[in-house]
Formats: C-alpha cells, structure tokens, sequence
C-alpha cells in the first residue's frame, strides 16, 4: 500500500492513475483520501479523471468505472497495441468508444464501410461467414480484434457480426486514428504487418483445408 501511495506522484499519468485505482482496489479509505489531497494539486489529467471517477465510483469500484483507464487497460493488453508509447496509447484511449450489445444484436453488417477497428473487451461475438455451401460461425473472445484485414485494407465488410451474449462489449477506435498512427510509428506498423502476416497464413491454411 506504501508502495502504491509513492506512485501516485510517478512522472507517468498512467502508472499514477493505475496505482490509484489498485490502491482503491486494497484500501479504499486511503485512496479515497489520497483522491482528495491529488485534485488540488492540478494533476496531470488522466490522474484528474481517475481521481474524480474514484471519488463518484461504488464499493468496491470496478474498472467499468474508470472509462479511460479502462480503455487504456485494454489497449495495452491487446497483441495490437501492448508495447506502444503510453501516450500514444493516451491519445487512442481519447478516441476510442466503448459500446454495449445485447445477445443477437450485430456489431456489424456484411457490405458496411469499414471506418473502425473494434477490439472485443467482454462477452463472445460471433462472425458469420457467407460461403457456397451456406453460412460458416467463427467465435471471437475478449482481446480480440475484429476484422482487421478489412481495416488495413479499406474495404468494405464481407462478413456479418453478431454478439453472442448480452453485455458483450466493443472499444471501437476510428480508422482515421489507426492510420494516422501507422504513419508516425515504424515500429507499430512493422508489428501489425508481421501480425497481419500470421493472420493471412492461418486463413490460407484453412482454405487449403476446406479445398
């Protein structure tokens, strides 16, 4: 708890905000408290929200709480976006909108423009494939991204998704950021290529498979 306390004047918003929030995870008296004595000091901002979110959060508070940490959470531990810059990671957090589906309710549709990157934070979806001999249902699970290749390619969608239970949840991050990203960081667009790359041969194998 001593520890956690230190670091909430860490130079990094994001380790500061993430300690606060399992400090109130521990000991939420003194996070509260720590909370309080944080605001009049002008934080940096993520800590500011955290702060303010904290103070307005349940007993126990729970990460759904917390928008932008919450999202910044799950970029971090995603394959596309974990080794990025924190505020790179920041500014697709800002961007970024978390929405809510309801078993049976589609995430996207076949012939839609593809104008966003949807990372599955909760529940289970489901992507129906149109194929000759009728429909093919591939699951995704949390921390998954959904039709990447349809976003690094600008195309339209093939395939339809659907949530498979209620609460199923998506962070939905705007084309328009992810490429803008891909242009200023050579290290992120060499990854997301050598991920592409993997993606491309597994779809490769499977076909083979079918045919």
């Amino acid at each position: 708890i001593d520890h956690l306390e230190n670091l909430l004047l860490h130079y990094s918003p994001l380790v500061a905000a993430a300690s606060l929030y399992l400090l109130a995870q521990v000991e939420r008296d003194r996070a509260t408290l720590q909370a309080q004595k944080l605001l009049p000091t002008d934080p940096p901002a993520l800590v500011q929200e955290t702060s303010n979110d904290l103070l307005a959060a349940p007993h126990p508070p729970v990460l759904a709480t917390f928008p932008t940490l919450e999202k910044l959470v799950y970029l971090f531990n995603s394959d596309f976006f974990h080794r990025l810059d924190p505020q790179t990671l920041l500014a697709l957090a800002h961007q970024g909108e978390v929405r809510t589906f309801t078993a049976g309710e589609a995430i996207t549709e076949a012939g839609d423009t593809c104008r966003e990157l949807l990372l599955l934070i909760a529940g289970q979806a489901n992507v129906h494939y149109q194929r000759p001999e009728g429909v093919q249902i591939e699951p995704f699970y949390p921390g998954q991204i959904l039709d990447e290749l349809e976003v690094l390619a600008h195309r339209d969608l093939d395939n339809t998704i659907l949530a498979d239970s209620d609460g199923t949840r998506i962070l939905a991050i705007p084309v328009d950021a992810f490429d803008a990203l891909l242009d200023q960081d050579a290290d992120f667009a060499r990854r997301v290529l050598g991920l592409e790359s993997q993606r491309l041969q597994q779809l490769m194998t499977v076909a083979k498979n079918e045919g």
